[in-house]
């Protein structure tokens, strides 16, 4: 029996075309609901909608997720990683020879376009805003970069990811190495093709599991051996070999690979690395790399104030930008130590490293470190914990932090963040969004990611804000206060 009100329109053979009248009273347009997001810089093509693969392991360290530790990922879904292989493709062309330095070393290869630069805007006390241009792109700094560990951010596409504020991400050399390879890479046209993602694109090296995978490596003075943790299967990462990579990835900005500990250490242990990661950032100079890519070297010593200062200034004695490094990572924190040996060794680092440099302070992911990481003269952040956390339920918000995977939500009909544009806020009420959770819908980790990436992009945009008016202190302490857990609804 067809409902009432229903016309048929047009007929073809059996088919029909027919139409339904809306039932009830048509709902009033909420100006809201359609709020633009900042427009695409002129000239930047729109991203696709291509959907990476979200494999079901933590990124970094390879250690399979399970559905208890995140209610949203479903462990069916985990992917085969004896595929077979697919058809071979031709060949990238082959990229311009690098021409030798003064010093006798191969160099980089000649950037294409106007040269590539760091330039400081503005000062605050320790805080800086400024501009590091790139082969795809400028970048404002302090800047945050999520984490696309195998060339995608776990639930989210690039242009979602962009439409959240995203201006650069980070992808892992180590495991785009093992998986697709990075030679497979180059040959289907670059990480940014794949990716379908316009913007800037830096890549660690491998060096964080030298430390995450102890068990299926062996470090030596030349280079680590590593099993792979898909199959077994053995691999060998030089300094040189970590460029080569980077390069097929074609990646905006290379990290060098270098020795991560866990803390604490024996500090003769932790002085071996440091001086091991040193040898490795200056055979990291010898590499070719792809044109106008910047090479970042990486400070170590873990929690030792002498080490640091030496390692950095060590690091920045190898040259100016194009001779020496383009930037400075700020790497083995967030490794075990304490919250005041982060801060204190961020401090010291920061200080002995070059001020006409980007500085990148490897690992620091809770809001509250880039707020006072960003006041010690941080330029650059990455993490997991913004969408690993938001998996698990747990957002940020303007009220504090909350977890809408638990029971007091169940009933809440209010919007995630009224001040937030992002659609999780915009389009439904925290009590759907803990049905989704409860539901293990793959569409909560959506949202939510969505919703954590665009609170980090507003909370830098807020930070740029503040140091460009002399206000960095002010802001520090509003945005701290912020921090603190919301209460749950009454």
């Amino acid at each position: 029996m067809a409902p009432p009100g229903f016309r048929v329109r047009a007929k073809s053979g059996g088919a029909r075309l027919g139409s339904v009248p809306r039932l009830g009273a048509p709902r009033a347009p909420d100006p809201q609901r359609h709020r633009r997001l900042p427009d695409r810089p002129p000239g930047l093509p729109p991203p696709s909608l291509r959907i990476g693969c979200n494999a079901l392991r933590l990124p970094g360290d390879g250690r399979p997720e399970t559905p208890d530790d995140l209610p949203n990922d479903i462990a069916d879904d985990a992917p085969n990683d004896r595929q077979r292989p697919g058809p071979r493709c031709p060949e990238a062309p082959a990229l311009p020879a690098a021409k030798p330095g003064a010093d006798g070393r191969a160099g980089r290869a000649q950037p294409t376009g106007d040269p590539l630069s760091f330039r400081v805007l503005a000062e605050d006390g320790g805080a800086r805003l400024g501009r590091l241009e790139t082969a795809h792109g400028p970048v404002e700094t302090p800047a945050f970069m999520p984490v696309a560990t195998r060339g995608a951010i776990r639930g989210l596409t690039s242009a979602g990811a962009e439409a959240a504020g995203t201006r650069i991400l980070l992808a892992n050399a180590y495991h785009l190495m093992l998986q697709p390879g990075d030679e497979r890479v180059a040959r289907l046209g670059g990480l940014h093709r794949l990716m379908a993602w316009e913007r800037p694109i830096l890549t660690d090296s491998g060096g964080y599991q030298v430390a995450s995978l102890a068990s299926l490596r062996r470090v030596s003075d030349s280079g680590v051996d590593f099993r792979s943790h898909f199959d077994g299967s053995a691999h060998r990462l030089t300094p040189e070999r970590a460029v080569e990579i980077q390069r097929n990835l074609g990646s905006d900005i290379a990290m060098v690979l270098d020795e991560c500990l866990t803390l604490p250490a024996p500090p003769e242990v932790v002085e071996r690395a440091a001086a091991r990661s040193l040898r490795w950032a200056e055979r990291s100079l010898d590499g070719r790399r792809a044109p106008g890519q910047l090479l970042f070297g990486i400070a170590q010593g873990g929690a030792d104030e002498r080490l640091r200062q030496e390692n950095a200034r060590a690091l920045a004695a190898l040259g100016p930008p194009g001779s020496g490094f383009d930037g400075f990572g700020i790497g083995g924190l967030f490794m075990g130590e304490t919250g005041e040996e982060t801060r204190r060794t961020t401090a010291l680092t920061a200080a002995a490293l070059p001020e006409d440099r980007p500085r990148y302070l490897m690992g620091a992911g809770l809001p509250a470190d880039l707020i006072e990481s960003a006041g010690l003269g941080v330029d650059l952040f990455d993490s997991v914990v913004p969408t690993r956390l938001a998996r698990r339920g747990i957002v940020f918000t303007s009220a504090g932090r909350l977890n809408v995977s638990r029971a007091p939500f169940r009933d809440d009909d209010r919007p995630l963040d009224p001040d937030c544009p992002c659609p999780a806020c915009r389009d439904t009420v925290r009590a759907w969004l803990h049905h989704l959770i409860r539901a293990r819908e793959r569409v909560a980790a959506t949202l939510l990611t969505a919703h954590n990436l665009t609170f980090y992009a507003r909370l830098t945009e807020r930070l740029r804000a503040a140091i460009r008016k002399n206000r960095f202190e002010a802001c520090r302490e509003e945005e701290l206060a912020r921090l603190r857990p919301a209460p749950p609804p009454a």
